[in-house]
């Protein structure tokens, strides 16, 4: 009976070991943020999952960033929280999760960004849902913007619309088996927008298997001024043609007419938004360059619609344009 009893405690002692294998990692790719880094970085410190390992990526910052981050490992390191800092020299968020990406020897990875907080249970509520089969785990955040807080909802039934129309695959939404972001070719470093709508395309057309978490989000995601949506219009133009016709190439046949749709909606937003006229006359430029690529009456006319609904009101025109195009 004792070498019996012996027995039961080494299957649990394994049992355990087990499940205190290493499993997650965060990648943070950070630029400038010295003064708020610390919000993000308390709340990956405060989560309740061990063991954890946290890549932050200095994206060759101009302020104390670099020595913030260090600061930070410096602090919370353990056997059970592993940091490691690396310098990115590469401009670019996408350049800098790649780097980090390069650095995980997890079965899963969770890319994160410097300005917005994660609540205590995040990481073990992801891990609990990381079942065999599953590619991908995606969950709703809280969004804080100017006007007000609002959900953003994960990729539902139809990926794609949802991807493009509501950013169902930003970058905050998800975590994913390391081999399947890798297999997909990672983060696309020649798109400097929409770097994650680009590869939330690739996931989808690579079949992935999906799990999404219900329940209240986890995620607070907080309104930025530095963000790249809110560059001049004219340098987010020629950002916006490029990764629109990356996504469009990765786009099955019957959905490609939303990369055009897609394109209108920028263009009218831009001719709501501003009044200088080299900023209106690339808006129509863009705005006839897609229609005159949509074939088929029922698809301009959902153009159409999209272009000049947005234009004159700010919201609305994606619900509009659901019920006709899923």
């Amino acid at each position: 009976m004792k070498s019996r009893r012996v027995g039961t405690s080494a299957r649990y002692l394994f049992y355990f070991c087990s499940a205190m294998e290493e499993k997650l990692s965060i990648v943070i790719p950070v630029y400038n943020r010295g003064t708020i880094v610390g919000r993000t970085l308390r709340s990956i410190a405060a989560q309740t999952y061990r063991p954890l390992k946290v890549v932050l990526v200095d994206n060759a910052s101009a302020d104390d960033t670099a020595a913030v981050l260090r600061a930070w490992q410096a602090e919370v390191s353990a056997p059970d929280f592993e940091v490691e800092v690396l310098t990115e020299t590469t401009p670019g968020a996408a350049a800098a999760r790649n780097a980090g990406l390069a650095r995980v020897d997890t079965p899963w990875v969770m890319f994160f960004d410097s300005d917005d907080t994660m609540r205590p249970s995040h990481c073990a509520r992801a891990m609990e849902a990381a079942a065999p089969g599953v590619d991908i785990i995606g969950w709703n955040v809280n969004i804080s913007l100017p006007a007000g807080q609002r959900l953003g909802r994960f990729a539902g039934k139809n990926r794609h619309f949802d991807n493009l129309f509501h950013g169902g695959f930003a970058t905050l939404r998800w975590c994913v088996r390391t081999e399947t972001v890798r297999r997909v070719g990672a983060w696309n470093e020649h798109v400097a927008i929409w770097d994650d709508i680009e590869l939330g395309t690739r996931l989808i057309e690579a079949g992935v298997v999906i799990k999404h978490l219900n329940g209240e989000p986890t995620v607070d995601v907080e309104f930025s001024d530095a963000s790249i949506s809110n560059e001049p219009w004219l340098t987010r133009f020629d950002r916006i043609e490029a990764v629109m016709s990356t996504i469009e190439a990765n786009l099955p046949p019957r959905r490609k007419c939303y990369a055009s749709v897609k394109l209108a909606l920028a263009a009218g937003e831009a001719m709501r938004e501003s009044r200088d006229a080299a900023v209106r006359q690339k808006a129509m430029q863009i705005y006839h360059t897609a229609l005159s690529r949509t074939a088929g009456r029922r698809q301009r006319l959902l153009l159409r619609l999209a272009f000049n609904y947005i234009r004159c009101i700010p919201r609305g025109a994606v619900a509009l344009l659901s019920v006709f195009m899923k």
